[in-house]
């Protein structure tokens, strides 16, 4: 009998105990994407979703500008997000200035 990997993948990740950290990571990738398309061109790299947490993203940003408009993008932030892991609680985007972005190993919350 042949099964779908879209029809086995949720029972695995259940299994795994791991669909809440999936559904955060997507999250992020879809906040990330509408962060990059916010930004004015060349400026992508200036801010990261780094962390969901409570109902909130958080975005780390390298400069008071970026942070300027990703405050003003929430609503299209919170809708990428949840268009990537509609089941998450994601309510708010909290904006954060940093002196550098991880490389990729932040810890999701």
């Amino acid at each position: 009998m042949m099964f779908s990997m879209k029809d086995l993948l949720p029972d695995s990740l259940r299994r795994a105990h791991i669909t809440e950290q999936v559904a955060i990571v997507r999250a992020l990738e879809g906040a990330n994407r509408a962060i990059a398309q916010a930004l004015p061109a060349g400026h992508g790299g200036d801010a990261r979703a780094v962390s969901l947490r409570e109902g909130t993203i958080t975005v780390a940003c390298l400069n008071s500008p970026a942070m300027h408009v990703i405050s003003r993008k929430e609503i299209e932030l919170v809708t990428a997000a949840l268009r990537e892991a509609p089941k998450a609680d994601i309510r708010h985007v909290r904006v954060r200035l940093v002196q550098r972005l991880g490389g990729g190993d932040d810890v999701i919350e």
